[in-house]
């Protein structure tokens, strides 16, 4: 009876201690880009890397971190008026996967051209 009562009583303690950790993981070492987004290189890896060649219809700006890359892809989404083409892998808690998926239907709703995809990974808080 003690034993089963012990690993309870550790049990129970093993999943209270990593309740109070963090599981957040954080980038350590920083990256260097090769090029500057405003080099006609930067232009030309993006095209290879995303498919559809980048021309000068398009615009693209750096942001960093999901405080400024959110509000600025919903806002373009929002703006959008005949077409979006669209992809991203959103990993965030809270409400933010959700205010995408309004944003993007509320646009499909109006009659525009949707390209792409999104994957949402969004962990209950």
């Amino acid at each position: 009876m003690t034993v089963i009562a012990t690993v309870l009583v550790t049990l129970l303690l093993t999943v209270f201690i990593l309740n109070l950790t963090s599981s957040e993981k954080k980038i350590q070492e920083r990256i260097d880009a090769p090029s500057r987004v405003a080099d006609a290189q930067f232009l030309r890896s993006m095209g290879t890397l995303l498919g559809p060649p980048i021309t000068s219809r398009n615009l693209v700006t750096r942001l960093r971190n999901g405080a400024a890359i959110f509000p600025a892809m919903l806002e373009a989404i929002e703006a959008g008026t005949r077409a979006i083409t669209f992809e991203t892998f959103i990993y965030w808690s809270g409400s933010i996967g959700r205010d995408f998926a309004d944003a993007l239907s509320e646009r499909a709703r109006a009659g525009l051209r949707a390209r792409g995809g999104a994957n949402f990974c969004m962990p209950e808080s």
